[in-house]
């Protein structure tokens, strides 16, 4: 049997298959591909921000928390949040807890575009429900999230610490 016909390889082409796909049909869209106007990387930065206040810290994410989260270096996250804020995606406030050290949220501007963005996928994601009976539906979506929470373990990072 060929490599290519295994299904973990089958897996992972599918998927990336897929979420390219979904970010192509959003690509098409007017109200996405002229307004938001920023890099698959700024794109990335913004996902893992609002994941990580939604998740971990609803109060803003730490620099360094989110350098590791995108495994870049501090230097280069702050550069990146820097560019995010002058053009309004992002905000910075200082800690509470800490007035040396700054957390980074979504701004509401952010939130409200991601939310369009978000009806966007749910319309392609029902189309999808479609295509299948409920209940193999509902067995792949399962599976999608138990392997998302349980990512971690599965497959750690090169920055878990031991």
């Amino acid at each position: 049997m060929a490599a290519t016909d295994q299904l973990p390889v089958r897996f992972y082409k599918a998927l990336f298959t897929l979420v390219d796909d979904m970010r192509d049909r959003a690509g098409e869209r007017e109200e996405f591909s002229n307004s938001w106007n920023i890099t698959v990387q700024q794109l990335r930065l913004l996902r893992t921000v609002e994941r990580l206040t939604r998740t971990k810290s609803p109060e803003g994410v730490m620099l360094k928390t989110l350098a590791e989260a995108l495994n870049v270096t501090p230097a280069a996250v702050s550069g990146m949040v820097e560019t995010m804020v002058k053009r309004g995606y992002l905000q910075r406030t200082q800690a509470e807890d800490d007035r040396r050290s700054v957390r980074i949220r979504l701004s509401d501007y952010c939130h409200d575009k991601i939310a369009v963005l978000d009806e966007f996928f749910c319309g392609i994601s029902e189309k999808m429900a479609e295509y299948f009976p409920e209940d193999e539906f509902k067995h792949l979506v399962e599976g999608m999230e138990k392997l998302s929470k349980d990512f971690d373990q599965i497959v750690p990072s090169r920055n878990t610490k031991n």
